[in-house]
């Protein structure tokens, strides 16, 4: 008989046979005196206008608070845990000394003297304790418990617990779509009343490493907000995974101490990457990403083994979404080889100064910013009108036979008041990567096209999709998403048909970094992004990371998909992949091309009447041959729009210009600064400054015996201290009120 079949059916017979008096005998004990340590993200409760007083605050760092409260002795609640797996709780309950209060308008709860008792809620399967106040109300349950017996000190403990408001406190403040938002962690820690000896008859759960690896993905809920200010959002969800596999799987602690969990072994372990999603305008791009969370620990539920540092075969274990969010877990993805799940612990970002193997590096209090490492998204990005929005889970784990039933994706809808709140909206977790939401690769829809390459390194999936914007134009987008392969990718070429004319062309990287984005070129034959011109390495594709690319073009699809080129950064074979995808075919529309291009000292915005420039991003537009098009353009506060300019003549001074795409057209919109101080620089030939009404030049600003300065602005030019003109160099000043907004 298999290995985990006996047990389960040795397991089922000391737990049934006999009914209440059997199950004691299994493995039903009291539990002594011990602590409860809660951690509340208090930046989280202000956002839903929630106060909190502590009573024994213990600690504050990186926006959580963190308390200690004694259980009094003795406690009536009761565990059951035959051979040391936990398996529920009975009856009873743990009393606390001390405790908090909560504050909101119109209501409050005293929780001094609080209580946890086996959890009610319904709809988290996960749930293990409620924690009551002393008149019966439940603000916060418990969920995602890491259990363990800790035979060395006689205890039992409950870590890693998400702390989730109950449907009841988010009706008492007024936000119900909050019901389940983790805002904390607790761990719990008891001793035992009784012993708690294995049973010889349950035998135990012995690491067998021999068969296949296959961790599946088979849960995802509960994404929250962990932190919103400046426009940045940080987020987590909780994972739940099963060992599908004929393999155990290791799942041990990644470096030395981990920071409280008893003992255990430091070693290979699984990481999880998370990211979010958006599908819009019919591309899709990956808007955030967090850094990989390392697994230390296997709760080993469903399957009779206690909890371990081995992940057994058919035993599930979950995540939840605090600890998903601690950054003691969390280090940079690129520390990981993603392909072998290797990972080195000496050097790496748990190690720190000195370099000797041993954690350094802990969580809240060595990360001042609240975004670092976490799951994070620009607030901007979450508020765009008709979009769907995706989160995705993936374990990498070493020698996994199956890389794609390790992920999965759940579509949430974004909603922010005082806080964010990301409710499901679909019907289930959908096994595979998000790309597959936008693209199914195995029945993809007309006009698009998704491949995977299996390089033998890793793999690499390439999807395009083409659509109809307006008389003979059509968009083209591409998602390139890099699942493990970690020798990365430096560009992407996508053939042309001769004399197409594009417009619109697009990157998206998934950061706010301009400095690593890919640029584009356009030859006769092809358009190419590539990583930045002489930095090869900056920006390159990395495992588990999609970059979104796209352009506009005169011509429908190509009849067969024409071949897209990958160039591979790091030495070694192939040095290039190659696949199918949509592209531009040779019958060619007549269009016209109009190009904007913002200038000046300025910030403003240009958009078009008919749609299609929107400046920036969108600076230029294919439009059929005649059509009138009106450009209106609006400047930021502090700025204005003073003059259109095409072919180097000025053309209007109006917010508004007409043109008429009879050819291709190329208009500047100038727009400079109303109040502009010059920067300290050396003239050395003519140039013009405006300034819309104040222009002010003075230290470091010179005009060399070369240079031929013209100063203008609409009302005052102010020359300080410190300007300077040289012999031989000229200085023309001039007050123009046509320029004053």
């Amino acid at each position: 008989m298999h290995r985990r079949l006996a047990l389960a059916v040795m397991l089922a017979a000391a737990l049934g046979g006999g009914g209440a008096a059997a199950q004691e005998a299994a493995g039903s004990l009291r539990l002594a005196a011990g602590e409860t340590a809660l951690e509340i993200n208090r930046h989280l409760l202000e956002d839903l206008g929630i106060e909190l007083r502590v009573r024994q605050t213990v600690g504050e760092a990186g926006g959580f608070t963190r308390a200690v409260f004694p259980v009094i002795s003795p406690p009536s609640l009761r565990l059951r845990a035959p051979g040391a797996s936990f398996e529920g709780l009975g009856g009873g309950a743990l009393r606390h000394q001390g405790g908090f209060e909560l504050s909101w308008r119109g209501g409050g709860a005293s929780m001094v003297g609080f209580e946890l008792v086996p959890a009610a809620v319904s709809g988290w399967s996960t749930a293990l304790f409620d924690l009551r106040a002393a008149d019966g109300f439940v603000p916060f349950f418990l969920d995602g418990a890491h259990h363990q017996h800790l035979a060395d000190l006689e205890q039992f403990v409950f870590l890693n617990m998400d702390l989730r408001l109950t449907e009841e406190l988010a009706r008492r403040i007024g936000r119900p779509e909050m019901a389940g938002l983790a805002v904390g962690s607790a761990d719990v820690r008891t001793g035992l009343a009784e012993a708690l000896a294995p049973h010889p008859e349950l035998g135990g759960c012995v690491p067998d490493f021999a068969g296949d690896v296959d961790v599946e993905l088979v849960d995802l809920y509960g994404l929250g907000e962990v932190h919103h200010e400046g426009g940045r959002v940080a987020m987590a969800a909780s994972a739940k995974l099963r060992n599908s596999g004929t393999a155990d799987v290791e799942w041990y602690r990644p470096i030395d101490p981990d920071g409280g969990g008893g003992p255990g072994v430091v070693g290979p372990h699984p990481y999880l990457a998370m990211s979010l999603y958006r599908l819009a305008g019919g591309a899709l791009r990956q808007i955030g990403r967090a850094d990989v969370k390392h697994a230390f620990y296997a709760t080993n539920d469903d399957c009779g083994c206690q909890g371990d540092q081995i992940l057994y075969d058919g035993c599930t274990d979950l995540y939840a979404a605090v600890t998903n969010q601690n950054r003691t877990n969390l280090a940079p993805r690129h520390e990981v080889t993603a392909s072998t799940g290797a990972w080195e612990s000496l050097g790496s970002h748990f190690d720190g100064d000195p370099v000797d193997d041993f954690r350094h590096h802990y969580g809240e209090g060595d990360h001042p910013d609240e975004f670092e490492h976490r799951l994070t998204v620009a607030e901007d990005d979450l508020m765009v009108p008709g979009a769907r929005y995706f989160i995705e889970a993936w374990y990498v784990a070493a020698n996994d036979v199956d890389l794609f039933n390790s992920m999965g994706r759940r579509e949430v809808a974004p909603q922010l008041t005082t806080g964010w709140s990301f409710p499901i909206v679909d019907g289930g977790m959908t096994r595979g990567p998000a790309i597959d939401a936008w693209i199914d690769r195995a029945s993809p829809p007309p006009g698009a096209a998704a491949v995977v390459l299996d390089t033998g390194e890793g793999r690499v999936e390439l999807a395009g999709a083409a659509a109809a914007r307006a008389a003979g134009v059509h968009r083209y987008d591409y998602g390139l998403m890099n699942f493990d392969f970690d020798r990365r990718l430096r560009s992407l070429s996508v053939p042309l048909p001769a004399g197409v004319k594009l417009a619109g062309v697009t990157f998206h990287d998934g950061d706010d970094n301009a400095a690593n984005d890919w640029q584009s070129t356009v030859t006769a034959t092809e358009i190419t992004w590539s990583t930045p011109a002489g930095a090869p390495a900056l920006g390159a594709l990395d495992w588990g990371t999609l970059y979104s690319f796209g352009f506009e073009a005169n011509a429908a699809p190509a009849a067969a998909d024409p071949t897209a080129t990958m160039e591979v950064l790091e030495a070694g074979s192939p040095t290039q992949l190659t696949a199918a995808s949509k592209g531009p075919g040779s019958s060619l529309a007549a269009v016209n091309r109009l190009d904007v291009a913002p200038a000046g000292s300025g910030l403003g915005t240009v958009v078009s009447t008919p749609a299609g420039i929107g400046c920036g991003p969108d600076c230029d537009e294919l439009y059929a041959p005649g059509t009138p098009v009106q450009l209106t353009g609006t400047a930021d506060p502090g700025s204005a729009l003073i003059r259109w300019i095409e072919g180097g003549t000025p053309i209007g001074t109006a917010d508004t210009q007409d043109t008429v795409l009879d050819m291709d057209r190329s208009l500047v919109a100038v727009f400079e600064l109303c109040d502009r101080q010059l920067p300290p620089r050396v003239v050395t030939g003519p140039e013009t400054f405006e300034a819309c009404e104040v222009l002010r030049a003075g230290t470091g600003f010179e005009i060399a015996g070369t240079g031929d300065a013209t100063l203008r602005a609409g009302g005052t030019i102010v020359l300080e201290d410190g300007f300077f003109v040289a012999a031989g160099g000229e200085l023309t000043l001039e007050i123009d009120p046509t320029l004053l907004p």
